[in-house]
């Protein structure tokens, strides 16, 4: 999960969790691939709007990283869902976009969504 939003980020992961994931929190791009390199999740969390990044930077970074979580399934969290910013996400090559606040729903439906593309792709 990476969000500037240290109450967003820690419920995120805390709720993750209660599904049964493991989780890893960054509050910052530059956190979040280190973390993402040594943790290696299957699936990334990423808030479109921080403080003084922009989602879709980190997301082209954790595209360009060593290992499977340049292949993860990567989501784009944000408060703006409007037609244009679901498109922008989209086109940078977010997986699936999600709104804040992010209710359990939605999180069940990206992990099985997640979990139908790897099980498409082969992956466990």
């Amino acid at each position: 999960m990476v969000d500037d939003n240290v109450d967003v980020a820690t419920m995120t992961a805390l709720l993750l969790q209660e599904y049964g994931c493991k989780t890893a929190v960054a509050y910052s791009g530059e956190v979040a691939l280190k973390v993402a390199l040594r943790f290696q999740p299957n699936v990334v969390f990423i808030d479109l709007r921080m403080s003084d990044e922009d989602g879709c930077d980190i997301l082209a970074a954790v595209r360009r990283l060593d290992g499977p979580v340049a292949t993860a399934f990567c989501v784009c969290v944000t408060g703006e869902d409007t037609p244009e910013v679901r498109a922008r996400c989209l086109a940078a090559g977010f997986d699936l976009f999600v709104s804040k606040p992010i209710e359990t729903s939605a999180l069940q439906r990206v992990l099985a969504e997640a979990q139908v593309r790897a099980a498409m792709s082969g992956e466990s």
